[in-house]
């Protein structure tokens, strides 16, 4: 996930030889299935306040995608 304008990277392993070896390479330079999101100036300030310490965003949306399915899920089973 990346700020706009940022170039986005993309870890690859290359398998070829026998042992497999990371390769970083510029998502521009590589045909990509992987989804992109922009996230405009006023989602950043929100992520940001949320965000602790040196945590990541990849590890915030990661929290709360989990706390999302947790509720949900929560929600399913108190149906039953």
């Amino acid at each position: 996930m990346t700020r706009r304008g940022d170039r986005p990277i993309r870890a690859t392993v290359a398998t070829e030889s026998k042992a497999p070896t990371l390769a970083l390479l510029r998502v521009d330079d590589v045909a990509t299935t992987m989804p992109s999101v922009e996230l405009d100036e006023e989602t950043i300030q929100r992520l940001d306040a949320l965000k602790i310490e040196d945590e990541s965003y990849d590890e915030l949306i990661t929290e709360l995608i989990n706390i999302y399915e947790t509720s949900e899920l929560t929600l399913f089973r108190a149906g039953d």
